[in-house]
């Protein structure tokens, strides 16, 4: 009587046992899984440098704007500075954050531009502040009180992150 073998895929009298393709399969899971990971965070990063690269541009045309009209959007939030850049012809749309998730939100407060900051009057805005959350590194290193919506600018040990831009 024959001894049976218990191989799976057999090339003559040869072949690769269960337990050998159980191995493989158990390594290249591991090795997807660790892929995966470090994908999720190069996403992370990826948003995080368009919500600078946003900031930048409105910063921009905050400048323009103020160029134009010697004072700064009077408003005290996201929305409303949309509406000020885009009827004052500056910007065709002021950028959302790329997740639209409430967490990660951008915002804006009109400032007299004191080493306060305090809020302005509708006419006199010398300055202003504005914030995005990021999900991986803070970039605030100095600490900005904040004002009306837009919250503290100061460091934190942990997320969500700050990246602020004060004037």
């Amino acid at each position: 009587m024959k001894k049976k073998s218990w191989r799976v895929i057999s090339v003559g009298k040869q072949g690769f046992t269960l337990i050998e393709l159980l191995v493989v399969i158990a390594i290249i899971g591991l090795l997807a899984s660790i892929v995966l990971a470090s994908l999720n965070t190069a996403r992370k990063k990826g948003r995080d440098a368009r919500r600078i690269a946003d900031m930048r541009q409105v910063q921009l045309a905050l400048e323009l704007y103020f160029s134009n009209s010697n004072t700064y959007p009077p408003r005290n939030s996201w929305a409303n500075l949309s509406a000020d850049l885009v009827a004052g012809g500056v910007m065709s749309a002021v950028p959302t954050d790329p997740t639209n998730n409430a967490t990660y939100a951008y915002t804006y407060q009109a400032t007299r531009g004191d080493a306060g900051p305090t809020a302005c009057a509708l006419v006199s805005c010398a300055g202003y502040m504005m914030r995005a959350v990021t999900e991986q590194t803070n970039f605030m290193t100095e600490t900005v009180t904040g004002v009306g919506t837009v919250t503290s600018c100061t460091s934190t040990g942990g997320p969500p992150y700050n990246y602020c831009m004060r004037i």
